[in-house]
């Protein structure tokens, strides 16, 4: 039941977040493991937050283009600074501080969000590319390109939103949303409705996640015996700037063009 909930769920996330879909299920797995470790609930299902994910796009779309590698990284830094802080408010118990905002303004930043969500998701349901700038701005340009409109990307979304919806009235645990992903996928595939304008996510074949600081090269100070100009430990021996080899060394591991 729970990777019923989880696999369209984390994927819908990491494509709110403007990351690539397998982000969402690394976020998942990560989260579940560490909190069946340190956490206290059984029932509970940990991963990543639809709630957050827009907020998260919205910031660090204004300092790179959405789906870079510097968004990608950036994102990435900011996922580790808030889990930081949360880390750091949980160890000193200041949980309390979050009774202090009221309810009208928790209503008032879900439903912000909630709106956020809608519109972000309209260019996918309708098939016109998706605009830039501000939500109302957003909002502007969809409506515009009403007449563009692709009947395959609407159809195949009314019949999902169905799907889910009519499962969760008849019993809520029918797994609606993942029989839409299954169904939709199978259907865009067999009709070949990329060639009819319908949006997929592209290829899933994702790296295995690694921790690194990537374009960071340390060079070895000859006339300073005791220490080095880089950020890491160096050994006695001077390390030689041979910048064509650290080159094919970076470009193996993936972080930088040929």
């Amino acid at each position: 039941m729970l990777l019923a909930i989880a696999v369209p769920e984390q994927l819908a996330t990491s494509h709110l977040a403007g990351m690539p879909p397998i982000t969402g299920y690394y976020a998942f797995v990560a989260g579940s493991v560490f909190f069946a470790l340190l956490g206290s609930s059984p029932q509970m299902s940990v991963g990543a937050d639809s709630t957050i994910a827009p907020l998260f796009a919205v910031a660090v779309a204004h300092l790179a283009p959405t789906g870079s590698a510097r968004y990608v990284d950036l994102v990435g830094i900011l996922v580790v600074a808030v889990g930081t802080m949360v880390a750091i408010v949980g160890l000193l118990r200041l949980g309390w501080i979050a009774e202090f905002p009221s309810a009208p303004i928790i209503s008032g930043f879900l439903a912000g969000v909630a709106v956020i969500i809608v519109v972000h998701q309209l260019p996918d349901l309708l098939g016109p590319p998706a605009p830039g700038g501000t939500t109302v701005h957003r909002i502007w340009v969809i409506a515009s390109r009403l007449p563009d409109v692709n009947g395959w990307s609407l159809g195949i979304g009314l019949v999902v939103l169905g799907a889910v919806v009519g499962a969760e009235l008849m019993d809520r645990r029918l797994p609606g949303a993942l029989v839409g992903l299954i169904g939709s996928t199978v259907v865009v595939a067999a009709m070949g409705l990329r060639a009819h304008g319908v949006e997929v996510l592209g290829a899933f074949a994702p790296p295995c996640p690694s921790l690194r600081l990537g374009g960071a090269v340390v060079v070895r100070d000859p006339k300073r015996r005791a220490g080095c100009r880089g950020r890491l430990p160096c050994g006695d021996q001077p390390v030689r700037r041979d910048y064509a080899r650290v080159r094919r060394r970076r470009r193996l591991r993936g972080e930088c063009q040929p």
